[in-house]
């Protein structure tokens, strides 16, 4: 699955404007990793789309700093695609 266009600026995070490689830095990179790949089971046994799903992990305490950081710039942002 290839990755979507992102609008970012090269060589900054576009979540928290840390040195990145691509649009996103290491931290926010392997969230977004762990986001795609935890939403499909999400999908199947809650019926979540993507912005419930994102919702759900934002108000969990076991959610990390990095993925509400990534989820906030989401979804203040409305790219939702991001995760598609």
């Amino acid at each position: 699955m290839s990755k979507p266009e992102l609008s970012g600026k090269k060589g900054r995070c576009i979540v928290c404007g840390e040195v990145a490689e691509g649009d996103l830095c290491f931290k926010h990179e392997r969230a977004l990793e762990e986001l795609r790949s935890k939403y499909t089971s999400w999908k199947a046994a809650f019926g979540y789309n993507v912005q419930e799903y994102l919702m759900a992990l934002q108000k969990r305490k076991e959610t990390g700093e990095w993925t509400k950081e990534l989820i906030a710039y989401i979804v203040a942002n409305k790219r939702f695609e991001m995760l598609t």
